[in-house]
């Protein structure tokens, strides 16, 4: 099952005819379809080969040695918070490989407001599309926080993913996931509104970012709720009613700024539109 799919599944939206289509997700289809064009030029993995959670590619360096080198020779840039990386029509042949800190990928619609559709957390690969000669950038990158990022030849990065078969099948299941975020703002009305949105999302991030610790899952980044907001496609004050709402039923715990999510079975019901039971026995996680 693909990165995409397994969202849709997650998100209990049923046939992919279901969703409703938004500019973002029309926005990272595009690096999608231009990936997805060398796929013919290596053989599927095997089945052992694909049992990894498919989210955005983030890079382990035991496995993916290739690109591990290019990173260990790379130049190191710093960046404050608030600074910008790139904006959205930049032409560049960079990627990025982020080592600390966060990035926010954001568009904008006309004259609106910065609009937040990923993240980028440590290890994870940022503006990929440097990997496509003369591509523009769909997004912008701005720094969530201080942190560092590492400036890889975009040619070199593509380079090193045709030679290196599995990873490259990750990072495209990592695009597909990435699609299926942006795509969650579009969920309709009848499959739970702002509450099934949000529910998804923290599932999401829970996923890539998602620490076991004692009686729940830690999400390590601190996303403020303007974030949650925008990548659910939902109001800020219904993300901290939503928030409020979930902490005081016992969903999600809320420790020194952080978020946890206690009950994810609960959490997944909300992301298919079903309220679960109350007083329903849930085994935490340990």
């Amino acid at each position: 099952m693909t990165g995409a799919s397994q969202g849709l599944g997650v998100l209990g939206t049923g046939a992919a005819g279901d969703w409703l289509e938004t500019p973002e997700a029309a926005m990272v289809s595009k690096p999608i379809l231009l990936f997805g064009t060398l796929l013919a030029l290596h053989p599927r993995p095997r089945e052992t080969d694909r049992q990894e959670p498919a989210m955005p590619f983030k890079m382990v360096p035991e496995r993916d040695r290739k690109l591990n080198r290019l990173v260990k020779g790379g130049m190191t840039r710093e960046l404050r918070r608030g600074q910008s990386l790139y904006s959205a029509g930049d032409f560049g042949g960079e990627a990025y490989m982020v080592m600390s800190g966060l990035l926010r990928l954001t568009v904008v619609h006309g004259t609106g407001p910065e609009r937040i559709v990923d993240l980028a957390g440590p290890m994870e690969l940022a503006g990929e599309e440097g990997l496509v000669p003369g591509a523009s950038r769909r997004t912008g990158a701005r720094a969530a926080r201080a942190g560092r990022v590492v400036v890889l030849e975009g040619e070199a990065v593509s380079q090193a993913l045709r030679t290196a078969p599995k990873t490259f099948h990750l990072f495209l299941q990592g695009k597909e996931e990435s699609l299926a975020l942006a795509r969650i703002p579009g969920i309709p009305r009848s499959s739970g509104g702002a509450r099934s949105r949000l529910a998804a999302v923290l599932l999401h991030l829970s996923g890539r970012f998602g620490q076991k610790k004692g009686r729940g899952l830690r999400i390590a980044i601190r996303v403020t709720h303007q974030d949650l907001a925008d990548l659910s496609g939902s109001h800020r004050s219904t993300v901290t009613t939503l928030l409020n709402d979930w902490i005081y039923t016992g969903v999600l715990g809320g420790r020194s700024g952080d978020l946890w999510i206690l009950r994810p079975q609960a959490l997944a019901a909300h992301s298919r539109g079903i309220e679960p039971p109350a007083g329903t026995v849930e085994v935490v996680l340990r």
